[in-house]
């Protein structure tokens, strides 16, 4: 017989190793049960029984005696959430009462085997982590999914995956340097042979710590390890013993029932290595003979110990990972909603480590992994700009006459898109989700664009489609399941054939990442409405939402501008349900690897963990429950009060909100509720929405919203910059550019109305610029700053204007309003004050996680600029002092800031410092 070394278990809220194995094939070499259930026995009291958590994430199960842990409480349970609260890193011990019923039974069993590591010395934020990744998403995170090996199921699957693609695949073949140049890996010198390495090239390393800080010096890595024990006996199972069987008070602690042998797996086993290998397997079969009701005396066998099987997932050697950072996606300048569009604080993470200590700078295209020692380069970041650097000796690029011609060009370029009226406005391209909704949005009304506005829309998609054959969030970013199954069902719904080639590609790379079903809560809302999903697959979302007093934990004042835009005519749609028109009758079951009518589980999001999961899965249980039974009158007032609300706001042919999604979501509610499309608030939608198109004589597409104050504020700042290429102040022709900018924004500062920030500050007067052309009810602090530091650059130093005076009242109301936004952290958010209460991004519809709009970097660091430009100072200011504070508090170890409304790390890091 031929075995594996070890027992090799996944559970299947393991996302990321299930979806490799989907991907490469493997999934053959595993078994998934249907649901979790775990036998256990205590050989102390012989006692035996079943741990059956249900498979939603509201643990009910723990209320049914039958189903826990005998001799436990409910109440004992609750006390896993702690290993779920931020802080620093502590001894399991310190945060979990590591002794009882509870313990010795489950959570022992439980993270010793997660960690190799005896739990009461165990890591608290490792065990954390594995606990929100299982069991605090319910039963259907928590299926045991046995490997049969582990080469059956991973290695040769990726081999021949890999080999199908070209991979140049070699065995026996050690690596015994890597040849850096300056920061980057050269080469790879085999000994016997040398492989030269291109700019765009990446090495994985998959080694153990000490070859890896070999070949890489300065890795910080664990130095500390645990051992794992496995035995193997042939013997078939006996009839009725379970696939996997926790043993309690024994050596044993998980026994494996194979088709044709007995396995057993002992955790932190650091205490029998050395340990006679006859006496031991005499020892474990007594335990697994009594647990398994065999009486045979002991078969042929196999022990196998692994010495430094894994590191001691201890604090201490935690700390020696390097940490980890959150790489958020590029943000969305739109400051647009589309479930993942949004970043910061749907904080969607990837593997990125950095290094604790030992290299100052990273080599580029190295990827190295030694069981948590870690270096990764993320693809397309530094390989990308790491060629610009130049090496050690090498000429500087170009000459100050070089650059200040080219910034005296760009200047008269920038002069030169100034519209007549003295503003700038220049196109905002997102990802293809809105171009791929504004088709789905026409047909949906059944009033298709014309065709020859449809196919140019359908060169923008095709175009856009990458390498990977799907649709990214971000240019050159990764594979995205929702903007990819909008862009196809928008092709497809356009005319595109199914079995046209780009076509196949995009619904192969869909299946391979889950299919539609594994779409974020917005698609799925907006699937529902062609009957591609089933409404089932959205959560609740009831629009006598719209009576929760203030006080209640959710209200619409409570979520970010965006977010409450949206939602208003959105749980209208969902009240009522209309069926799209789809005069095409277009599907995209195709899109689904089961029938979207048969999924049981839909997808949640990474972000939301226990215990919020359950406070808020168990709501949504109840509400879909009690749905049919709400009052009709209580939904007809309702509705009328979203309805009320979206009209106040309809902000003319600027549209709801001045962002796409909102204006969208009006008029399908408008449409359910048969308002007639010659209706002025139909009329005033459609043609704030069309103003979102941007048509050439090849292609279009559709924008999240425009940007016309930002733009024009910033061009005025870059003009009076770069006027002259060096001069001290702006030349006559630039100072009249600016004037004229200058005078189309101090117009639009909104100050006769109080929008919905005044629901949080009721005594601060209006005072801001919004983003777009007109948005009354939604400024925001990041273009008023900027707006007031060019008023005040221009005042200063613009030819002929000495101490000009006329801007003076707009700066003094906008300072009066950003300082009265002002977050009690000391922070500044873009559109509310103190919008900040995490626990709602928990909520099942706010998988996309940007439902708020808390303080950032970023935004406060404008405003401390603005503060600073003006006058004040830290030592006389107590608000500026404050805010200073929370930029201090929000710096990164590495010395950056995070920023949300750019290009995240460089933007924020521009702007704070």
């Amino acid at each position: 017989m031929v075995i594996d070394n070890g027992n090799h278990l996944l559970l299947s809220g393991n996302a990321e190793a299930l979806d490799f194995l989907r991907r490469v094939g493997g999934l053959k070499g595993v078994s998934q049960p249907a649901e979790a259930d775990f036998a256990f026995v205590d050989l102390a009291t012989k006692e035996r029984w079943r741990l059956r958590p249900n498979a939603g994430p509201l643990p009910w199960w723990i209320f049914a005696k039958g189903r826990r842990v005998p001799d436990t409480g409910w109440r004992d349970y609750l006390g896993l959430a702690k290993l779920l609260i931020p802080g620093r890193d502590k001894r399991i011990d310190e945060v979990l009462t590591c002794r009882g019923a509870l313990y010795d039974r489950l959570w022992r069993p439980f993270l010793l085997a997660a960690l190799n590591t005896e739990p009461a010395e165990g890591s608290s934020k490792l065990a954390g982590a594995v606990v929100a990744e299982t069991l605090a998403r319910g039963g259907a995170a928590c299926r045991p999914i046995v490997a049969h090996g582990l080469s059956a199921a991973f290695i040769e699957p990726a081999v021949m995956h890999l080999v199908k693609r070209g991979a140049d695949v070699r065995l026996d073949h050690r690596l015994r340097k890597i040849i850096f140049a300056g920061d980057r890996a050269a080469a790879l010198d085999f000994g016997d042979a040398r492989v030269d390495l291109n700019v765009e090239d990446e090495v994985i390393l998959a080694t153990p710590p000490g070859v890896a800080q070999d070949l890489m010096p300065g890795l910080v890595a664990p130095q500390d390890f645990r051992a794992i024990v496995n035995a193997h006996f042939k013997i078939a199972p006996p009839a009725g013993l379970p696939p996997i069987l926790g043993v309690v008070n024994g050596e044993v602690e998980w026994i494996f029932a194979f088709k044709d042998r007995l396995s057993v797996t002992i955790s932190g086993a650091d205490r029998l290595l050395d340990a006679g290998r006859e006496e031991l397997a005499a020892r474990l079969w007594a335990e697994v003979a009594e647990a398994a009701h065999i009486d045979q005396p002991l078969p042929p066998w196999q022990i196998i110990k692994e010495k430094r099987a894994t590191f001691a997932a201890t604090p201490q050697e935690n700390a020696r990972r390097p940490r980890r950072r959150d790489q958020r996606r590029q943000s969305d300048a739109g400051r647009g909603l589309d479930g993942d569009r949004l970043t910061r604080d749907d904080r969607r993470r990837h593997p990125v480590r950095t290094s604790r200590g030992g290299c100052d700078r990273w080599p580029q295209g190295v990827t190295a992994t030694a069981f948590g020692g870690q270096w990764i380069k993320e693809p397309g970041v530094e390989g990308k700009f790491g060629s610009a650097v130049a090496d050690e000796g090498e000429a500087p690029g170009l000459a100050l006459g070089q650059i200040e011609a080219a910034i005296s060009s760009a200047h008269k370029a920038l002069l030169g898109q100034q519209r007549p009226d003295g503003h700038f406005v220049f196109e905002l391209e997102a990802d293809v989700s809105i171009p791929a909704e504004y088709i789905l949005f026409l047909h949906f009304l059944g009033d298709p664009a014309g065709a020859e506005l449809e196919e140019k829309i359908a060169v923008y998609l095709r175009r856009h489609q990458t390498a990977d054959d799907g649709w990214p969030l971000f240019a050159e970013g990764a594979f995205n399941t929702s903007s990819s199954v909008k862009a196809y069902f928008a092709l497809k719904m356009i005319g595109d054939s199914p079995d046209a080639p780009h076509m196949k590609r995009a619904r192969a790379a869909i299946l391979k990442h889950g299919g539609a079903a594994n779409t974020n809560v917005f698609t799925r809302s907006l699937l529902s409405l062609y009957g591609a999903t089933p409404w089932r697959s959205v959560p609740v979302m009831p629009v006598e939402l719209m009576h929760l007093p203030r006080w209640f934990p959710f209200h619409l004042s409570k979520i970010s501008y965006w977010a409450r835009t949206v939602l208003a005519p959105l749980v209208v749609v969902h009240a009522l349900k209309p069926k799209a028109r789809n005069p095409r009758n277009v599907g995209i079951e195709e899109l689904f690897i089961e029938p979207a009518d048969q999924v049981r589980r839909w997808p949640g999001a990474p972000h939301q963990t226990f215990p919020w999961t359950m406070v808020f899965g168990g709501i949504d249980h109840v509400l879909r429950w009690l749905e049919p039974y709400f009052p009709k009158r209580s939904q007809k007032r309702a509705i009328d009060k979203a309805v009320a609300f979206v009209t106040e706001r309809l902000n003319g042919e600027d549209g709801l909100g001045a962002i796409y999604p909102a204006m969208a979501y009006s008029a399908m509610m408008f449409h359910a509720l048969g308002v007639p499309a010659s209706d002025p608030r139909m009329i005033q939608v459609r043609k704030a929405i069309d103003g979102l198109l941007i048509i050439r004589a090849d292609e279009a597409y559709c924008q999240p919203c425009v940007s016309p104050v930002w733009d024009t504020a910033l061009a005025s700042h870059a003009l009076m910059e770069s006027a002259g290429a060096g001069a001290k102040t702006p030349g006559e022709q630039t100072g009249a550019s600016v004037r004229e900018a200058l005078s189309w924004l101090a117009p639009r500062q909104v100050l006769d109305v109080a929008g919905d920030w005044a629901t949080q500050k009721p005594h601060v007067r209006p005072g801001g610029w919004a983003f777009q052309y007109a948005n009354p009810h939604y400024p925001d602090l990041d273009d008023t700053a900027v707006v007031v530091l060019a008023m005040d650059r221009a005042a200063k130093t613009l030819p002929g204007g000495g101490e000009d005076a006329s801007y003076d009242e707009a700066i003094s109301r906008a300072k009066e309003w950003i300082l009265g936004l002002q977050s009690a952290n000391g922070g500044f958010g873009a559109f509310d004050a103190d919008n900040d209460r995490e626990y709602l991004n928990a909520i099942p519809f706010a998988d996309h996680g940007a439902l708020l709009d808390p303080p950032t970097a970023d935004v406060t660091a404008r405003c401390v600029s603005m503060l600073a430009q003006l006058g004040e100072t830290a030592r006389t200011n107590p608000a500026l002092a404050r805010a200073v504070d929370y930029l201090i508090e929000e710096q990164e170890e590495d010395g950056s800031w995070f920023g949300r409304w750019g290009m995240n790390y460089i933007y924020g890091t521009l702007v704070s410092s």
